[in-house]
Parts: C-alpha cells; sequence; structure tokens
C-alpha cells in the first residue's frame, strides 16, 4: 500500500488531488493507495510501502522530514507542480493571516547593514511582489531549487498523475 498523505481537509488543493489521483488509476494498477483523514501513528506509517505528499506549509515539511526519517520513499510533485498551486497559496494564506500593519515585513523585511551593497539572491524571497507571469515564475523556480523535497534521498518527484 501507497499512504496518500491527508492534511484533515485543511487545504482544497491538497484534497482534490488525493481523490483525482484515486480516481484516475488504471485498473489492475500495481499498487494500491490509501487516503484516510485518520490519525495514524509513525508506527502505522512505518507499514506503508510509500508516501504520496502534495507540501505545503510548516506541518507538511515536518511530515516530510519525518517519513524520510522512516526510510518511507516519498513522492512529491515536481517543480512545475508546486508552482501551480501549493507553493503559491502557503505564501498567500501567511500573509492573509498576518495584520495589515506587519504584511510590509513581508514585502521589504529588515536587511543586515553588510545587505547593503549588493542582494544576496537574485530574486526576493516574498513571492507575491512580482506580478503574475513570467517574473514569478522564474523568482518561484529560483527559490524551488533550496526545498528540501529535491535535495534529500529516497525522494522522487513526479510530473502527473499516472
Amino acid at each position: 500500500q501507497v499512504l496518500i498523505h491527508h492534511d484533515r481537509g485543511r487545504c482544497v488543493v491538497c484534497s482534490v488531488f488525493a481523490q483525482v489521483l484515486l480516481r484516475s488509476l488504471p485498473e489492475q494498477y500495481p499498487l494500491q493507495l490509501r487516503h484516510t483523514v485518520d490519525y495514524l501513528s509513525f508506527c502505522a506509517m512505518a507499514q506503508f510501502r510509500a508516501l504520496v505528499l502534495i507540501p505545503h506549509g510548516n506541518v507538511m515539511q515536518m511530515f516530510f522530514r519525518e517519513a524520510a526519517n522512516m526510510g518511507l520513499p516519498t513522492f512529491v510533485p515536481d517543480g512545475r507542480f508546486l508552482v501551480k498551486q501549493p507553493l503559491l497559496w502557503w505564501f498567500a494564506r501567511f500573509e492573509s493571516s498576518l495584520p495589515e500593519e506587519h504584511r510590509h515585513l513581508l514585502r521589504q523585511p529588515p536587511r543586515p547593514t553588510s545587505f547593503a551593497a549588493k542582494e544576496p539572491h537574485e530574486f526576493s524571497p516574498y513571492l507575491l511582489q512580482y506580478a503574475e507571469g513570467p517574473d514569478r515564475l522564474r523568482a518561484c523556480l529560483y527559490w524551488l531549487r533550496f526545498l528540501d523535497y529535491f535535495h534529500w534521498p529516497g525522494v522522487v518527484q513526479f510530473s502527473s498523475l499516472p
């Protein structure tokens, strides 16, 4: 069995992805996928052959690390898939959770004086400052390459449903 992660209904995109994945499997597919909203112990999770994870937010980062440390092969969307929804969804959700008077700190965070002469990165980490289009896409792809999901052992990226 392969576990499709659950977020207990907190992410509509993840819930829809799980339902579409389950409904799109061809007959006689060699793996049995399981999606549950039940809490699972680490022992129960370790019984699965693999995990399909749509990463977003801090909880999923912790879950990802827990699964990787259990030696559970983990399948995550590739960069093109992540840019389309979970990554930008998380930024928008994070920004909307802040009081208006603090949102400017995301757009222009305090900077060490040593950064005054040169930007340390090609793009700002605040992705929503870029208008939708090529500049936002380039910024997203730039920052995606630093995510753990693309560097840890036992992780495989996918770009579409089977």
